[in-house]
C-alpha cells in the first residue's frame, strides 16, 4: 500500500462538493483515507470551521480533488464574486486504526 506522504494546503472553493471520483468514508479507520476539508463559515453554529467535503483512499485523488476546488475559487474570483479571504481548502491523512 502507498505511504502518505504530505498534507496539502490551497485556498477554497465554493460550490456542490459532488466527487467525480470514487470516495470513501471518512470516518472508516480500517483504511487510508486522504480527507479534503473546506474551512469557512457555519452558519449554524455561527463560526468558521472545517468541514469534511470529501474522503479518498489515494493521493492522486486527493491531490486532483484539491487542485478542482482551487480552480473554482479562481474562477469565483475572477467573476467577481464575494469570496471570504479566511477560506482555504487542507488535507489531511488518517492511517488505519486513527
Amino acid at each position: 500500500m502507498f505511504a502518505p506522504t504530505s498534507l496539502n494546503q490551497v485556498r477554497s472553493v465554493r460550490g456542490p462538493y459532488a466527487a467525480t471520483v470514487a470516495t470513501v468514508d471518512p470516518d472508516d479507520d480500517s483504511v487510508y483515507r486522504w480527507i479534503v476539508r473546506h474551512y469557512r463559515y457555519d452558519a449554524c453554529r455561527r463560526e468558521r470551521t472545517h468541514v469534511v467535503v470529501a474522503a479518498f483512499d489515494n493521493p492522486d485523488e486527493f491531490h486532483a480533488d484539491i487542485e478542482k476546488r482551487a480552480a473554482e475559487l479562481t474562477a469565483c474570483e475572477e467573476r467577481g464574486d464575494a469570496v471570504d479571504p479566511a477560506e482555504y481548502i487542507s488535507g489531511m491523512i488518517h492511517q488505519p486504526g486513527y
